[in-house]
């Protein structure tokens, strides 16, 4: 006798349910999933809406989502299978110049056409809607001082073809420095020096342009070189100048001044029409105020100094002397008279009685003034000197 039994259905699967993207309003599609068992599978729509299902047809109606199911209930030996569902977004469809909204389920107008902005290259600037091509330019006018020395400062006077500001730096920062227009010699060397134009929006970069300069120590009037330094000279003084006092028209003398360091003086007189210098000697030739300056130029390592002495110049006194009459004084007697002073200037006689005495004046040191007495009576004589540039008048003398 045959014994039944109960055996376990199948499962199955769906697959290959697909939906079309874009999947527009109007738009018809077949679907076509199957089942692993092979088994006929069904469709719906879970969005009747938005699409529709005629047997294995979806068809968009209407913007939005549409959702398709796919079952399979099974058979005698067949479980069902699961169930599979597939989304798509159903867009507008769009007549020119319409077209479709950023979502997707309308349709607008398009936005007006911006312009495209050509992009330029770094030697082009934008002009319009325009690439144009950056203007050139040259640096010129770069100069150095012929003579530069250390510690002297000089204006950068570069231009740029472009009228646009030039810069400047320094490529020997140990030798010069530059701050803005002004570069400055630091110390013995090349300073080099270079000018720069960055260009602007329309201009280009100029090529940089250079220039060097030797830099020369050059010490001060009050310094002497020393290696690669400059070192202050050592000073000096002048003491002991003088001039006699009094000092008179005619008078020489010796000028003993000297050196706080021993060297060797030089004199020279600032007023030569009243006193002139020889050497050492000083003399005085007309009244008035005598200036001597003494001077020592120093040398490679000292200071010169200077230093002035001034006196008053006087005139030389004189005096007549040795001046007599006779006694006895006879009429007809001529008696020879002093010719000079002691300063050695011409005595000049008058009679204050003429009808007694006479007086002739020869007007000579060679010849002396003589005195003639005419008649008896009292005879008075008088004598007198006016002096000259260098002698003061001397005292009139009158005699009986």
């Amino acid at each position: 006798m045959q014994q039944s039994s109960c055996k376990n259905k199948t499962a199955q699967t769906i697959t290959g349910l697909a939906l079309p993207n874009p999947f527009s309003v109007g738009q018809t599609h077949t679907l076509a999933a199957k089942s692993s068992a092979n088994l006929v599978v069904s469709y719906s729509s879970k969005t009747p809406d938005i699409c529709t299902v005629t047997g294995i047809n979806v068809k968009a109606i209407k913007t939005g989502t549409c959702t398709v199911e796919a079952n399979q209930t099974g058979d005698s030996k067949t479980l069902a299978a699961s169930l599979v569902s597939s989304n798509v977004l159903v867009t507008a469809v769009c007549t020119a110049p319409k077209i479709l909204s950023e979502d997707k389920l309308s349709c607008v107008d398009p936005k007006p056409t911006e312009p495209t902005t050509p992009t330029c290259t770094a030697e082009q600037y934008l002009e319009g809607s325009n690439c144009k091509n950056k203007i050139s330019q040259t640096i010129i006018g770069l100069t150095l001082p012929l003579d530069f020395k250390v510690r002297q400062s000089y204006t950068l006077a570069a231009k740029s073809s472009a009228n646009l500001n030039v810069s400047y730096s320094s490529k020997t920062p140990d030798i010069c420095s530059v701050i803005g227009e002004k570069v400055t010699a630091l110390q013995e060397g090349t300073c080099t020096v270079e000018a720069n134009q960055a260009g602007d929006s329309k201009t280009l970069a100029a090529e940089p342009v250079s220039r060097s300069r030797q830099i020369q120590l050059v010490c001060g009037y009050n310094q002497y070189r020393d290696g690669d330094s400059c070192k202050n000279k050592i000073a000096q003084t002048i003491t002991d100048l003088s001039l006699p006092d009094p000092f008179f028209v005619g008078q020489t003398y010796n000028l003993i001044a000297k050196s706080s360091l021993g060297l060797t003086l030089s004199y020279r007189s600032e007023t030569t029409e009243i006193c002139t210098v020889s050497g050492s000697v000083v003399k005085a030739v007309n009244t008035g105020k005598c200036t001597i300056v003494a001077n020592q130029i120093g040398d490679s390592k000292t200071l010169d100094a200077s230093t002035s002495v001034s006196r008053l110049i006087q005139k030389n006194s004189q005096e007549i002397s040795n001046l007599t009459l006779p006694n006895p004084f006879f009429v007809g007697q001529i008696y020879d008279l002093p010719s000079v002073t002691n300063a050695g200037l011409v005595i000049l006689y008058s009679s204050k009685t003429t009808d007694i005495c006479r007086v002739v004046n020869y007007g000579s040191r060679v010849d002396s003034a003589n005195v003639k007495a005419l008649k008896e009576g009292l005879c008075t004589i008088e004598a007198s000197q006016s002096g000259d540039t260098a002698t003061l008048p001397a005292q009139t003398i009158v005699i009986s």
